[in-house]
Formats: C-alpha cells, structure tokens, sequence
C-alpha cells in the first residue's frame, strides 16, 4: 500500500469515476485518507 500511496502523492491529482444513475461521471480528486488503527489521517 506504501508504493500506491508515494505513487498518488507524486501525482497529485488523480480521477475517481462513478455513476448516477445511467450517467457516468469522471471527477478531479487530490486528497488521500489512510486509516490506522481507527484514526484517520488525510494528505493532500
């Protein structure tokens, strides 16, 4: 999981797709959540 997230930090931004009903959409998304041990850390 290491290697994902340092690969997700260099870019920056990345694309999450998802869909509303039939309609498919492709958005911008540039931050990054890690759970440990319940505690949430968020990287932007």
């Amino acid at each position: 999981m290491s290697k994902l997230l340092d690969e997700v930090k260099r870019a920056g931004v990345f694309y999450i797709a998802t869909a509303e009903g039939d309609t498919p959409h492709v958005r911008p998304f540039g931050a990054i959540a890690e759970i440990h041990k319940g505690a949430e850390i968020i990287k932007l």
